[in-house]
């Protein structure tokens, strides 16, 4: 029996690529906020809707399967972007949590 991979970002760049070495000998599952419209979707054996960011999808995820492994490679890559909307206070927790970066890049990965 293969082992189970979940992958978030299974659509990224390197995300996809890695799905693409790994599909033969696992069984992955993917997770993402938006519609997945790569190649390698069908290489899935399931794609959940869920943004890392919300503690309660990613919950759900876990409550009703169990993987073996996790990999992440959901986040905000887009520099030029983040810094347009960087906080300017960093101590101020209601201005991190509603900037969209700190919540991919950080609320995410605990929320894993």
């Amino acid at each position: 029996m293969k082992k189970k991979i979940l992958i978030f970002g299974h659509g990224s760049l390197v995300g996809s690529r890695v799905v693409e070495q790994l599909h033969e000998s696992f069984d992955l599952y993917g997770a993402s906020r938006f519609e997945t419209k790569v190649e390698t979707a069908r290489l899935l054996k399931r794609i959940y809707k869920a943004d890392i960011s919300d503690k309660s999808e990613v919950e759900s995820i876990f409550a009703g399967h169990k993987f073996d492994y996790v990999i992440n490679f959901a986040a905000m890559t887009n520099v030029d972007e983040i810094e347009k909307s960087r906080p300017k206070n960093i101590l101020d927790i209601e201005e991190m949590e509603s900037n969209d970066a700190y919540r991919v890049n950080t609320l995410g990965v605990k929320n894993i």
